[in-house]
């Protein structure tokens, strides 16, 4: 199991290198600035941290470090990634960033990452993608997010139902 737990802004910088260790094809390809770890991290970092002292976000914006939960004893484990939401009142969600390390992206685990999504933003909430970043997108609508194409990205929407 795995488990969304707050963190600060200052520990967002080492939960994104982490998250992008040895995902080479993400350094590579699907980054929106291919290169280096280090260079991806930072400008990943730099897209984030800015809106921490923008009037309008700063109240509004939490990350959270993805941590597996030891399903024997129920203790919260490692970290394994990142998540970062925006939650502006009057607008709809917004998963605005995140990763998870490659030795930890199955099935069972994205998809509880995606249910502790639904459960901070509520049922109905968007992420925005660059187009470069095409395996992130084609996961996205395999897991029943509406796309909008706008110049150079695209938004993902998920709605669902409450029952």
């Amino acid at each position: 199991m795995v488990v969304l737990e707050k963190i600060s802004r200052e520990e967002l910088l080492p939960l994104i290198e982490l998250a992008f260790l040895g995902d080479e094809l993400l350094l590579q390809y699907f980054h929106i600035s291919p290169g280096a770890l280090h260079h991806c991290v930072q400008h990943t970092h730099s897209l984030i941290d800015p809106y921490y002292d923008n009037e309008d976000f700063k109240d509004h914006l939490q990350a959270y470090a993805l941590k597996i939960i030891d399903s024997k004893t129920g203790m919260t484990g490692d970290a394994i990634g990142y998540t970062v939401v925006s939650r502006v009142p009057d607008a709809i969600p917004q998963l605005y960033s995140f990763g998870i390390n490659i030795n930890h992206r199955n099935k069972s685990t994205i998809g509880q990452w995606i249910q502790q999504l639904t459960e901070i933003l509520g049922p109905c909430y968007f992420t925005q993608l660059w187009d470069c970043n095409t395996r992130a997108i084609n996961f996205f609508e395999r897991n029943n997010f509406i796309t909008t194409q706008k110049e150079g990205y695209k938004i993902l929407l998920r709605c669902q139902q409450e029952d």
